[in-house]
């Protein structure tokens, strides 16, 4: 399903999802909704762990009641939780879509005339290191992280909060 603007007949996915209100359809939210959608959900899921199961765990570990066992056992569900919701849904599946989307929102842009190319170009730059940053606790480097996507996440999400910054300044300023 395309979109139709002054130029002619419907092009699927041109300008959709960068805000243009000529080309946006408000009943289709363009490319990457969903990969944005799912992004903060996953991301969400591995953050509401921490106001909901661990400070119960902190006081179970910390009440002198508590059982050398029962000790354990917090431990353990602690790097349970930690590592399925921290690391598997939290960063690995959230850095996954984030890039997903970011790819898709840099295409769009380069398939957009209402911004200059460089947006969309920078986009495509940041997408993948997000999708390297997904692979830190997989496979042989699942004990201890991989360095080289543990080292580029920081720098991918500062470069990532710029570009969405000046991407929202430059759709304020052709609004």
């Amino acid at each position: 399903m395309g979109v139709r603007d002054e130029r002619g007949p419907a092009r699927p996915g041109r300008g959709a999802g960068v805000g243009h209100p000529g080309r946006h359809r408000p009943d289709h939210p363009g490319p990457g909704h969903r990969h944005r959608l799912l992004a903060a959900l996953v991301q969400f899921l591995g953050l509401v762990r921490w106001p909901f199961a661990v400070p119960h765990l902190a006081r179970l570990a910390g009440d002198p009641a508590t059982t050398p066992a029962t000790r354990d056992a917090v431990e353990v569900a602690f790097q349970t939780l930690n590592r399925y919701l921290g690391v598997a849904v939290g960063e690995h599946l959230g850095y996954l879509f984030t890039g997903l989307w970011t790819a898709l929102a840099g295409v769009a842009l380069l398939q957009s005339d209402l911004l200059q190319p460089l947006f969309g170009v920078v986009g495509l730059v940041l997408a993948p290191l997000f999708v390297l940053g997904s692979l830190e606790f997989v496979g042989p480097f699942e004990p201890r992280g991989w360095k080289l996507a543990g080292t580029l996440v920081p720098f991918a999400y500062i470069g990532w909060s710029i570009w969405l910054l000046a991407l929202g300044i430059g759709l304020l300023i052709t609004a």
